[in-house]
């Protein structure tokens, strides 16, 4: 499946004279940032409690399962149907108590979980026997391909609860909704007079209800592409590329803090007036957006104390630009895959205006975090230009 994914070279550095210390300043920023986070919370008065069945549901049991599929099909779409399901397909007709098993497996996950999340779990249990199928060298190769995928998941998940946390941080010490006005003021003038409100509103007010949810689905599939990303980049060129994915994704994640430390501003929900009585309460973001006004009030105020969950209150500027425009950096030499996932970053980029997510300043913001990002990190230079797994 993942054969021709291995058959380009990962380029060089951008520039020969970068500064190599930058390529691994992630890893300093992380350590800093793990080893001052419970000093941090005792400074700021709050208790630094996570909402770990939450974090670790959504982290490793639903994203994994979201990533894999997306994987799937960026292969099936991408690549060509002889390197992807026709070898399938064949094994398959080979096989009658393999095609027996698989289907009454399909069969039971959509009856017992329904359509979506069954068919995704079907999706998933045949890519890894299919990969399993393809992976030479026994035990061995399995388990080096396993670990060019976990090592760099734990190294991402250990970033997102920084990130989460230092958010709290920030939102019980300054008042994040300080700069609010000067990125309406921005949004007016980039947008002759407009906002971001007004044209969520007159275009949602004439759609129904489900274009809500059609919209959520773009804009949460987000991270299912960063972690197909993870799966696709471990698979073809190993853990030190990997690696140097996720690390540039935190450096994005990073950068954001900082801003949001120097520059708090409010999401849009926060100054719209009628944002809550037009968006429908049977979207999940209704929910979420509420979460994002609420929290880091109660935050600030120190009326409650809530425990650590997927917090993000930075608005300026918007990762949900940034990492897929990072996402696309990577995968630039798998030209069908890129230019699949470039429509889809368009529309998610419609998607987060229409929903109200963000600022307009704010996802121009996102572009330079993304470049600034990519300039710091980028590749090991002496990357790989062989197939890790010859048998794909």
């Amino acid at each position: 499946m993942l054969h021709e994914l291995d058959n380009k070279a990962v380029s060089p550095s951008l520039e020969k004279g970068n500064i190599r210390v930058f390529r691994y300043f992630h890893w300093l920023l992380s350590a800093l940032l793990l080893a001052g986070v419970v000093p941090a919370f005792h400074a700021v008065g709050l208790p630094f409690i996570f909402d770990w069945p939450r974090l670790l549901t959504m982290y490793w049991i639903g994203l994994t399962a979201q990533s894999l599929c997306v994987t799937t099909l960026l292969c099936v779409v991408a690549f060509p149907l002889d390197q992807t399901l026709i070898p399938f397909w064949n094994r398959c007709r080979k096989d009658k108590l393999r095609l027996t098993f698989l289907a009454v497996f399909a069969a039971f996950m959509l009856w017992r979980l329904g359509w979506a999340i069954g068919l995704m779990l079907t999706v998933d249990i045949l890519t890894v026997m299919e990969v399993l199928d393809r992976v030479s060298g026994g035990r061995k190769m399995v388990w080096r391909l396993a670990t060019n995928i976990v090592l760099p998941a734990v190294y991402f998940f250990v970033g997102l609860l920084l990130v989460f946390s230092y958010n709290d941080v920030i939102a019980s010490a300054v008042d994040i909704e300080k700069y609010t006005a000067m990125c309406l003021r921005l949004d007016s003038i980039l947008l002759f007079g407009s906002s971001v409100s007004a044209i969520a509103h007159s275009v949602m007010g004439r759609l129904p209800v489900s274009a809500y949810r059609i919209l959520e689905g773009i804009y949460f599939g987000m991270f299912a592409q960063l972690g197909a990303g993870l799966f696709l980049i471990a698979a073809a060129y190993g853990k030190r590329r990997a690696l140097a994915y996720i690390g540039t994704l935190l450096t994005a994640y990073y950068l954001a803090l900082l801003v949001f430390a120097v520059w708090p501003a409010g999401p849009v929900a926060s100054v719209c007036e009628d944002h809550f009585s037009r968006f429908p309460e049977s979207a999940v973001l209704y929910n979420v957006q509420k979460a994002d006004v609420d929290k880091p009030r109660l935050l600030f105020s120190r009326a409650g104390i809530p425990s650590i969950d997927t917090d993000y209150y930075i608005s300026l500027p918007c990762l949900h630009i940034a990492l897929p425009l990072i996402m696309l950096w990577f995968v630039r030499n798998w030209r069908r895959m890129f230019a699949v996932l470039l429509v889809y970053d368009a529309i998610l980029f419609i998607s987060i205006i229409l929903l109200e997510q963000h600022y307009l300043i704010d996802l121009i913001a996102g572009m330079i975090a993304a470049a600034v990002a990519i300039a710091l990190v980028q590749s090991p230079e002496k990357e790989t230009e062989k197939r890790v797994f010859q048998s794909f």
